[in-house]
């Protein structure tokens, strides 16, 4: 898309967003035709769409959770999502016990080349005793021990990889878990 101004844009959503409960809708058009209609709705959830010869995007923002399509020229469609819509359970790895999901770190995201999830957690527990519990539940491959943490490694089931990161925080520890999984 070429727009002669593209911070266009994000100052339109920007200026949406503060429109409250107010719906508005704006559309642009670039030199090579590309369109980019924005919309907000009167509980302030935003869409975003874009159309033009190298393919569409769509973009919706609706309490708190974003999810994004785009397809390209070829018919090549990416998706991803973050937020609380994200389903952890296909994550593939347990979540530590008693810990919970920071908000608005759930990621997953789909495209021809394969697939990936994230996310991060919060526990009270120690670093040693989380890493301790992913080393025992996945048998991690590589592992690297610091003082304020570690990072685990491997392979699950599937063809599908992950990576464990623990680090230290003032009161437990932050657990950040992503798995990967590439087409053939």
């Amino acid at each position: 898309m070429k727009l002669r101004a593209p911070w266009a844009l994000a100052v339109t959503l920007v200026l949406m967003a503060g429109c409250g409960p107010k719906p508005a809708e704006v559309t642009i058009q670039g030199s090579d035709g590309t369109t980019v209609t924005s919309k907000s709705d009167n509980s302030g959830n935003v869409t975003m769409q874009s159309n033009g010869p190298q393919g569409q995007t769509n973009v919706s923002s609706s309490n708190g959770n974003v999810t994004a399509t785009t397809t390209d020229a070829k018919g090549n469609t990416t998706t991803a999502a973050v937020g609380n819509q994200v389903d952890l359970s296909q994550l593939g790895v347990k979540l530590y016990p008693g810990s919970t999901p920071k908000q608005g770190t759930s990621v997953k995201a789909d495209s021809p080349d394969g697939s990936s999830m994230a996310v991060v957690l919060d526990s009270t527990d120690d670093p040693t005793k989380v890493t301790d519990f992913y080393k025992s539940d996945l048998k991690p491959e590589n592992t690297l021990t610091t003082p304020t943490g570690a990072v685990l490694s491997g392979k699950l089931d599937a063809g599908r990889q992950f990576v464990i990161t623990v680090t230290k925080e003032d009161k437990g520890c932050s657990i950040g878990i992503s798995v990967i999984k590439k087409n053939k």
